[in-house]
């Protein structure tokens, strides 16, 4: 019979209460971190705009989401380059599983969480990986809170998707793998290669790289710094190396299997980039572009001043980012904030013990690479990473490293806050002696004001007199941010030296005080503006709306704003300045919301197009249908448009509309370009008529019958699109002929004539073109991206093959009732 309860017990349910706090409660406070920074972003009247959010992505999303809304999957999008692959393209990330969001909410809602989701994935993939280390619930949270809300990543959020969505998920791919190799079985593998197969999918793989750079380092490195590896010193090279081979199978298993989940997404993507610019390697301007300030480490520590802020503290553009840390490129990442907390802890553990040591030395290794060239390490790093050198922009490294230091931070709160007495004093010391080098730093700042700003008006690149009192007041309240921070951890380490049983609490603490660091740097750095910004059309494309309607396979537009102006606002920081300059040159990808755009902003930009939009603007206009023509003002004296007819269609933008004439028409002469010469060189010579004939390479008009001239009417095409990636064109001709539609190129596209499958080729080497006989044809033009459908039976055989051995084994165990 049971008992009574005493007034002393607790009812059981207190006890799995108290139980399930204890376990779940460090992760709610890492994922709860970042809420100060995102709430805001989440109300209705602001939208994102920074950057490649405004002008490619969210057009790029938003098509995406009318086609799903459709019930298509749109592997083809028509209202950018004249038609381009999503597929390969790869950054829209259209297979990644946030796409679903747009099926599930309205569209401003799904674009904002499809960018701010990636924070909380961040930090609980972090918290993940550092109980993998092995750290504490509590410690694993400081590595949630840091690199979740580290400056790099709400910078990308905000800026630019697929690089946040890519460095979110390389902590899961990480975790994936040691829980691999911890205790290996296929349905581990088939998980922890899911996990890495989502960087690709996300439309980062660079970031699948740096997961299989870092996960590969720490399951060979990781069992040498437990205890296992100092029981028998002389043992230990034969004792280890069987398991470090062991390891070495699985972490190449583990990329394996993750290359065949992410085929569907890699192989289009792959086929795209052996035709791209990309393919022979980074240009000297590409290897240059986007590296940091070697003095914006700074940044790691100190909050703000090292940071791209905007004007507010002259209501100017006197930015102390521009004067003295961006060099003659824009930044790639606003901030490199980490926090104080998390750098000390870092380095407690790199104080105390090997493992910390290979993390710190990861993440400092990481940091000077993002210099680029600045401090030789980039270079270093090039020839040390394999595949490196097919990806632009070294400031991307600063996301491994944040991730390497905040799992340092777990390492050394596991062991000052949660260990033993001697670490904690140490963090104590390292606290308070960081505060009063940063306190110090502030009064030397301080008394020699006068002169330091002196000095940096002297050394500024424009010698800018409002920067330099713009950055001095920045570092001071920097400085002494950093100085608070440093002595609160201080502190919290020196409570864990006098009461030493509340590990758990003081683990608490120092998460919290690193969320507390996050928001020191984070709050400016995911930009909004007022949703009606991406809602209202700008005033050209109201224009081009009131002249021709809406546009439906019908006309295209063709902007030429290089060297574009930033059109004065008052009252309105550089920032939104440049959105609405954009915005009112509907440039790069924007027109794509009014009109099929013929712009070119992917990360894979087909050359010969690119070509031939700046080598011959009429030809091109000619050869796919384009209806307006627009520029700015100081652009109406180029040569290329001096003897065209503009109006002023809105402040500095003139408009000119042309005959677009039909988008699918017959040629009857096809060549061949000359010896020494290629497609694109004979398309570009004013001589060439693209309405006349077709030029095709030498191994496309080995595919396609010859054509000639024979006294008859060429005949006609009539061009009805049926979908994104479907056209149908009727032909009418009295002898055999060549079609030419003004679509862009590319290897997915498919033909039938009458139901019979013709060859499709690159008509001028930019758009689709086939062959027909004479009379009347029904030619049903089809996109597939090339190897989809190879890389799709690639990912299903893998999963189904490792699926069923998973179950089959796990059947194996299951005793015989």
């Amino acid at each position: 019979m049971p008992q009574p309860l005493s007034a002393g017990d607790a009812p059981s349910s207190d006890l799995q209460r108290e139980s399930w706090l204890a376990r779940r409660g460090p992760l709610l406070l890492c994922l709860a971190a970042t809420l100060p920074l995102l709430l805001p972003v989440l109300n209705p009247a602001v939208q994102l705009y920074y950057r490649d959010t405004l002008r490619l992505y969210y057009p790029v999303k938003k098509f995406i989401a009318d086609q799903l809304a459709l019930g298509r999957l749109p592997f083809w999008d028509p209202w950018t380059e004249s038609g381009t692959s999503l597929l390969g393209q790869m950054s829209p990330g259209l297979l990644h599983p946030f796409t679903l969001l747009y099926l599930a909410l309205p569209f401003d809602l799904a674009f904002k969480l499809n960018h701010l989701l990636a924070m909380p994935v961040a930090a609980a993939g972090a918290y993940q990986l550092a109980r993998r280390l092995p750290a504490g619930r509590p410690a694993a949270a400081v590595a949630g809170i840091i690199y979740g809300g580290c400056g790099y990543l709400l910078s990308v959020a905000g800026s630019n998707l697929p690089y946040a969505l890519g460095a979110a998920t390389v902590p899961w791919a990480i975790a994936g793998l040691l829980w691999l190799c911890a205790r290996p079985s296929a349905g581990k593998l088939l998980g922890a290669g899911f996990a890495l197969s989502l960087c690709c999918y996300a439309g980062e793989p660079q970031s699948a790289l740096f997961a299989g750079v870092i996960g590969g380092a720490l399951a060979l490195l990781l069992p040498l710094c437990g205890p296992e590896a100092a029981v028998k010193p002389g043992a230990r090279s034969a004792s280890w190396l069987r398991p470090a081979l062991r390891r070495v199978g699985l972490t190449a298993a583990w990329g394996a299997v993750a290359l065949c989940l992410a085929a569907p997404a890699l192989v289009p993507a792959g086929l795209r980039l052996r035709s791209s610019s990309r393919w022979s390697g980074l240009s000297s301007e590409e290897k240059t572009s986007f590296e940091l300030d070697p003095a914006r480490l700074l940044g790691m520590v100190v909050p703000r001043a090292f940071d791209e802020v905007s004007g507010e503290l002259h209501g100017d553009d006197a930015l102390p980012f521009w004067e003295y840390f961006a060099g003659d490129r824009a930044s790639f990442s606003d901030s490199s904030g980490l926090g104080a907390p998390a750098l000390l802890l870092a380095l407690l553990a790199a104080l105390c013990e090997r493992r910390g040591r290979w993390l710190a030395l990861g993440g400092l290794l990481f940091a000077l690479g993002a210099c680029g060239g600045a401090l030789g390490v980039y270079d270093l790093l090039l020839k040390l990473i394999p595949g490196l050198g097919l990806f632009r922009y070294s400031e991307k490294l600063l996301a491994p490293s944040a991730l390497l230091f905040a799992l340092g931070a777990a390492r050394g709160a596991e062991l000052a806050l949660a260990g033993e007495r001697a670490p904690a004093a140490l963090l104590a010391k390292l606290g308070v002696g960081a505060a009063v080098l940063l306190g110090l730093a502030w009064a030397l700042v301080f008394s020699l004001r006068p002169a330091l700003e002196q000095a940096l008006l002297l050394g500024g690149r424009r010698h800018d007199p409002l920067a330099a009192p713009a950055l001095v007041e920045l570092l001071l309240p920097g400085l002494v941010t950093a100085a608070v921070l440093s002595a609160g951890l201080g502190l919290i380490a020196l409570h864990r030296v006098r009461s030493p049983r509340g590990p758990h609490l003081s683990g608490l603490l120092a998460a919290g005080l690193c969320a507390a660091s996050t928001l020191t740097y984070g709050a400016e750095l995911l930009h909004t503006a007022n949703a009606d910004l991406v809602h209202a059309p700008p005033p050209i494309g109201a224009e081009m709306l009131r002249r021709a309607g809406p546009s439906e396979g019908r006309w295209r537009m063709l902007f030429d704003t290089k060297g574009s102006r930033t059109f004065a606002i008052e009252s309105a920081e550089e920032r939104f300045r440049a959105a609405a300059t954009v915005l009112r040159t509907m440039e790069p990808q924007l027109d794509a919301l009014f009109c099929e755009s013929t712009q070119s902003y992917f990360s894979l930009p087909d050359p010969p197009y690119g070509r031939a939009l700046g080598g011959n603007t009429g030809n091109f206009a000619r050869l796919f249908g384009v209806r307006f023509l627009a520029t700015l003002e100081e652009r109406l004296s180029r040569s290329a448009w001096k003897a065209t007819p503009f109006t002023k269609a809105a402040d500095g933008l003139y408009l000119r509309e042309v005959d677009p004439g039909p988008r699918a028409f017959l040629v009857d002469r096809l060549f061949e370009p000359p010896a020494r010469q290629d497609v694109i060189e004979v398309f570009v010579e004013d001589a060439f008529a693209p309405r006349d004939a077709a030029v095709l390479s030498p191994a496309d008009a080995a595919r396609v019958h010859p054509v000639h001239p024979d006294g008859r009417p060429v005949g006609t095409a009539t061009f009805a699109r049926r979908g994104p990636d479907e056209a149908l064109v009727q032909t009418s001709a009295p002898g055999a002929r060549f079609l030419v539609v003004g679509e862009h190129f590319d290897a997915g596209w498919t033909a039938t004539v009458d139901g019979v499958p013709s060859p499709v080729v690159a008509a001028d080497g930019l758009a689709l073109g086939l062959w027909l006989p004479g009379g009347d044809h029904q030619v049903r033009l089809r996109f597939r991206p090339a190897g989809f459908a190879a890389g799709l039976s690639v990912a299903a055989f893998t999963a189904a093959a490792l699926a069923l051995l998973a179950f089959g084994r796990r059947r194996a165990r299951i005793p015989p009732v």
